[in-house]
């Protein structure tokens, strides 16, 4: 299965991003969980817990940064400027959303 968001396919099956040129992006396995999670709930602020728990498997205590980490290391091989994030969005006192659309594609 492939989907589409932004300028990027992600290839579900071989856990890898494509951009606009075919330029492929492998992700590690956390990374593609976490990815996977946001894809499937498209324009939904997910707090930190609950991207943990959906994406790991394990509950988050309220200082626990391990999500903005891997939200950092997931916005540099998504986001055309890093400095600006557009598609995975942070949302104060709320979490973090995918803010684009998704669509499967062929």
């Amino acid at each position: 299965q492939k989907l589409q968001f932004a300028h990027l396919v992600l290839d579900v099956d071989r856990q890898v991003l494509i951009d606009e040129t075919g330029v492929e992006t492998s992700l590690t396995a956390a990374d593609f969980k976490l990815l996977a999670v946001l894809i499937e709930r498209p324009r939904v602020v997910l707090s930190r817990e609950q991207l943990l728990d959906l994406s790991a498997g394990i509950s988050a205590g309220p200082l626990d940064r391990k999500i903005d980490n891997q939200i950092s290391r997931l916005r540099r091989k998504i986001e055309p400027d890093i400095l600006r994030p557009r598609i995975i969005r942070t949302v104060r006192n709320g979490g973090y959303c995918l803010s684009v659309d998704v669509t499967v594609v062929e």
